[in-house]
């Protein structure tokens, strides 16, 4: 506390700044004659003379109203009235809490000194922008439950503690899946505990097939009691009980009008559903549904699929249009199972010869360990075209399912039909594109590539699967099948390679048709053409031997032993086929399976938008400044992204973070300039954020891939920063919202129209508002290998 009316030396100011919290208390008389030590008679004196002053009672007060460029307020203390803005307040509740709760002349000097609030006033622009920044985590897939309207009702209830103790209580609200009660005591309660609670009272006039008696979990405990001495402790449903919670929508549907419903939470509900739907169908992430056995994959069934990701799928295309990805997963997959923790930074390349394409993968860390990154880089580059990626794993075990069953569906019945194509699925690798990174890996022109290399090259070659195939969705629905299928059973007899087999026609249709074989030759793959003979149509029999009519085989099933045909160019058989159905149309019943490709598609979509690997979030419109920030969305709030975040800008709130760290701008500009060329050109964009922090997590310098000089290069401005400091690493995406999608919350609109017409209409306007998501992924793998390097 340096004094603004006598002139003392920096030295002495010190130690009387030291005595201040213990001047007036027992431990001074020690203190003091430590820290005066060696000092002359007239010094101590003068130290004395300094510390009763400033302890000395004040009768004046500060009105600010007119010294500041902040809002004021009326503050006061101790019967006196002040005038402070958020600064001033902040200075004197610190200056009173160090001057032992009294308002005296140091604490009048501290809140007018200049100086001090100049230093405060730092603070507190820092802590704005961070503050403005500042977005709610939003765990994905659980915002499509009911609105969960909180029923405000008193009833009776039983607790039943672990150790049979049985405890009287009351509701305070109930939802459908959790419930506040009230309790007198709170001594057998703690954090985390599982109870029961038997719901009697509240189900005494309807019928259940189960136990009124349901499982909780205690999820708050209030620390004071309220005015009439009971306690409030929040309880969340455990159990997978579909029914339980089918019994509480329609109970708080049928009260709504006897006790007040709060659905002030449908606002954060409802703009998460929007946000999840713009990243479903905007995020790079390319989810693969594999199935896995005796820690094998025997076989990778889907692939989802949007504008952005596509073409990243598509790299995997070989010369006869079939995908090679499930090759790489193949490949790759002993690495990825041992380590299915970590997310994997792989190198790939398509390999061209003589019409012919061949795919090798790798780990980039597994090429650095055996050194022979740049002669896979040398030769990738030789032969054909070279790709990166980032894969993560995550199980679909069974209490993932039913968890999504839970998040997302009313009832047990609904859930199973929807989700039951996942059963044939157990495990989800989700791909991100990094070719942006290709650029900093180091140059192997230098590599010579003799017989030695190219056969340590040849561990890499990914196998060709037979008889397997990728089935790709669209995260938009939308069916690719050209023409109706129609019921025609018939015997069938096919030839492959001269010999001919025994096999049952299922269906039929201008270009395509599907067989029930009896067993799969061993040597019959896909891509390959067989003949056929079609017992109960003659004249088929005649045009496509005429013809020389062969099909392919598109589609290959040994689990139920079906093949699926198509026909190869053959203008007169297909014009037979057409003329067939028009002829017996109304006989022939339609074989058409959409609704199982939409249940399907809908299945993968809850799979991974509920396991959703990274982190993102989404930016609007503001009236205030460039954009506003909308919740951090994640699948898993454990992820690295999230953590990354917490080390970079901790803040109090425990579901809250800011983005403060990276949407920040240089010197020159309020915002990042990826940001700001975002804004203007409504593009996708890419940048690169790399944080380095000293080892006390105070962050000292960022470096960002859009504010360096075309001149520079990347890797070399983070070589000479990461030798003794914590690199962080980010890839950030930013993608437009091409339409407000609100087309998707419809339902909810309507409900929340019901009870808040304003509400419904501010959500509409988030909607409209909403100009991008900005995509996060961790990419701190690949740049400490490409520092190393």
């Amino acid at each position: 506390m340096i004094s603004t009316t006598v002139k003392i030396d920096p030295n002495i100011q010190n130690i009387i700044n030291k005595l201040i919290s213990s001047y007036n208390t027992n431990q001074f008389d020690m203190r003091f004659n430590k820290l005066t030590q060696g000092l002359s008679t007239q010094k101590t004196f003068l130290i004395k003379q300094e510390l009763a002053r400033l302890f000395k009672p004040c009768i004046k007060t500060v009105d600010l109203s007119s010294r500041t460029q902040y809002p004021t307020a009326e503050f006061k203390w101790e019967n006196k009235r002040f005038y402070f803005d958020e600064i001033a307040k902040r200075i004197f509740l610190v200056a009173i809490d160090k001057f032992h709760g009294k308002y005296t002349e140091g604490v009048y000097e501290a809140v007018t000194s200049s100086k001090n609030y100049q230093a405060y006033e730092r603070l507190y622009q820092e802590e704005e922008k961070i503050k403005a920044f500042s977005v709610n985590v939003t765990e994905l897939g659980k915002t499509t439950k009911r609105l969960e309207e909180r029923l405000f009702c008193a009833k009776p209830v039983i607790i039943i503690l672990n150790n049979k103790k049985q405890l009287n209580a009351m509701t305070s609200n109930i939802s459908r899946s959790g419930c506040l009660i009230r309790v007198k005591s709170i001594d057998d309660f703690k954090l985390d505990d599982v109870i029961k609670i038997d719901f009697s009272s509240l189900t005494e006039q309807f019928r259940l097939s189960t136990s009124s008696i349901c499982q909780y979990q205690i999820k708050f405990i209030a620390k004071k009691s309220e005015k009439d001495g009971l306690f409030r402790v929040g309880i969340q449903l455990t159990e997978d009980n579909h029914e339980w919670m089918q019994f509480l929508d329609k109970y708080v549907l049928a009260n709504r009008a006897s006790f007040k419903v709060d659905i002030t939470n449908a606002k954060e509900l409802t703009e998460s559903r929007l946000l999840e739907n713009q990243l479903l169908k905007c995020s790079q992430w390319l989810p693969v549904f594999a199935q896995v056995k005796d820690k094998q994959v025997k076989q990778v069934k889907y692939a989802l699929t949007n504008l952005n990701s596509q073409p990243f799928y598509q790299f995997f295309d070989d010369s006869s249009g079939n995908n090679r990805l499930n090759s790489v997963i193949f490949k790759l997959w002993p690495q990825l199972a041992e380590q299915a923790s970590k997310a994997h930074t792989i190198l790939a390349a398509k390999l061209k010869n003589n019409n012919k394409v061949q795919f090798i993968a790798a780990s980039l860390a597994d090429l650095i360990n055996k050194d022979a990154l740049k002669a896979f880089i040398h030769f990738a580059n030789l032969k054909g075209q070279l790709t990166c990626f980032q894969i993560r794993t995550q199980p679909l075990s069974q209490d993932a399912l039913n968890q999504l069953k839970l998040n997302w569906f009313k009832s047990s019945k609904e859930a199973e039909i929807a989700l039951e194509p996942l059963k044939l699925t157990n495990q989800l690798l989700c791909f991100y594109p990094m070719d942006h990174h290709l650029a900093y890996l180091p140059e192997s022109n230098d590599v010579q590539l003799n017989k030695q290399i190219l056969s340590q090259l040849n561990q890499y070659i990914c196998p060709k699967i037979k008889n397997q195939a990728i089935a790709p969705f669209d995260v938009n629905v939308q069916c690719s099948r050209a023409e109706n299928r129609f019921f025609l059973s018939s015997a069938v007899t096919y030839n492959f390679h001269a010999k001919n087999y025994s096999a049952k026609l299922l269906d039929i249709s201008t270009r395509g048709l599907s067989l029930q074989v009896e067993r799969i030759p061993n040597e019959l793959e896909l891509d390959q053409n067989i003949s056929l003979r079609i017992a109960k149509l003659e004249q088929f029999n005649k045009i496509a031997a005429q013809s020389n009519a062969q099909y392919k085989v598109v589609g290959l099933n040994e689990h139920a032993q079906t093949l699926h045909l198509q026909l190869v160019d053959s203008p007169d058989v297909q014009q037979f086929m057409r003329s067939l159905i028009k002829q017996h149309r109304a006989k022939l019943k339609i074989n058409d399976q959409y609704d199982k490709f939409i249940v399907l598609q809908k299945a993968l979509c809850i799979a991974f938008i509920s396991s959703y690997p990274g982190t993102a979030f989404g930016i609007a419109k503001s009236t205030t400044g460039l954009v506003n920030v909308n919740r951090l969305l994640t699948g898993q709030s454990d992820n690295q992204e999230l953590a990354l975040l917490k080390a970079l800008q901790p803040t109090h709130q425990p579901h809250q973070l800011s983005v403060y760290p990276l949407l920040k701008g240089n010197a020159s500009s309020t915002y990042l300039n990826s940001v700001l060329k975002f804004i203007r050109s409504k593009k996708v964009s890419y940048d690169e954020l790399s944080f380095f922090v000293s080892q006390h997590k105070q962050q000292e310098q960022r470096i960002c891939l859009s504010e360096l000089e075309e001149d520079e290069n990347y890797l070399t401005a983070l070589k000479p920063l990461q030798t003794d400091k914590q690199m962080y690493n980010l890839s950030v995406s930013l993608y437009p919202v091409q339409d407000n999608g609100t087309e998707i919350i419809a339902d909810n609109l309507k409900y929340i129209s019901r009870s808040n017409r304003h509400q419904a209409e501010q959500i509409k306007l988030f909607a409209q508002n909403l100009t991008g998501i900005i995509e996060l992924v961790d990419s701190h793998q690949f740049w400490q290998i490409a520092v190393k390097e």
